[in-house]
């Protein structure tokens, strides 16, 4: 039986604590909102370590030799939906499908042979990984022709390594359609490897949205991928992190954001682009539309 009491709460004050806690740990910021569902997520935590209460929980974070694992434990549970859903996999089929031709098709004609796109919170990689496959299947055999370059970053130096060994389990792999598990993996005992011809094209960089001097942002990105990132920062300093990713796209580049996120008013820096089961933000910059 469980100890968690069942009048148990994380109150505001808690709340409070724990989120200033995250936001010097990790510069997340989460909204006064948030508290609900960081209360129903955490009962999951609290059982699993057999705790009575939140505070015990918050004082196993700040003091404990294992919070910082922990704490990366905390950001996956209230993380919005899975990168690799049914619709997270949309994203790509619009990406793979339209968005990627037109952009191919656009620089054949300007004679430039360059594409950049940029990964936002890469986390363990498959994002990442997915963008360089979809790349692959896209240009095929030309690919040797194209310089291809996806730009993934993270703020966490535990994912980020677990990103670059690129090694998955079979479960972390059942949103993968099983063409690309055949063409862009190898199977050693339990794990997929990624195939080196997509970990050639990926490269991963340690991510501080606070620091913005130290951003290795890529020139004049084509794509940007920043699912569930901008939703973890207030209104503020959500704004500043647009205009940054703003400033590093080309013109008529595209932005996607998790499907479950609503991108506001951006203050004329982008227009909503509606495909069939996916939404796609065009970066508005002098430059003829595609």
């Amino acid at each position: 039986m469980s100890p968690v009491a069942e009048n148990s709460a994380l109150t505001r004050n808690l709340f409070i604590e724990l989120r200033e806690y995250i936001f010097e740990k990790r510069r997340l910021y989460f909204k006064d909102a948030a508290r609900v569902l960081f209360e129903n997520r955490l009962r999951e935590r609290l059982e699993a370590l057999r705790m009575a209460d939140f505070e015990s929980y918050l004082r196993h974070l700040q003091g404990d030799p294992d919070g910082p694992e922990e704490l990366s434990r905390l950001l996956d549970l209230v993380g919005a939906s899975e990168p690799e859903s049914a619709r997270g996999l949309s994203q790509m089929d619009v990406l793979r499908s339209r968005i990627l031709p037109a952009l191919i098709e656009m620089k054949r004609a300007e004679g430039d042979n360059g594409l950049s796109i940029w990964s936002l919170a890469a986390d363990n990689g498959q994002e990442a990984y997915t963008l360089g496959m979809v790349v692959r299947e896209v240009l095929g055999k030309e690919i040797s022709r194209w310089d291809v370059r996806v730009h993934a970053v993270c703020a966490d130096p535990e994912k980020l390594e677990q990103a670059r060994r690129a090694r998955y389990k079979d479960p972390a792999l059942r949103y993968t359609p099983d063409e690309y598990r055949t063409r862009h993996f190898r199977r050693e005992k339990t794990s997929f490897v990624v195939k080196e011809d997509v970990r050639d094209i990926v490269r991963f960089a340690l991510f501080d949205p606070e620091n913005r001097s130290k951003w290795e942002t890529p020139p004049e990105a084509d794509v940007v991928f920043a699912r569930n990132f901008l939703c973890r920062f207030g209104e503020k300093r959500r704004m500043d992190l647009l205009q940054a990713i703003h400033a590093s796209m080309r013109p008529a580049a595209f932005l996607f954001i998790a499907p479950n996120e609503s991108l506001g008013d951006t203050g004329g820096l982008f227009t909503a682009v509606y495909c069939p089961n996916a939404v796609a933000y065009k970066a508005l910059k002098q430059a003829t539309d595609m």
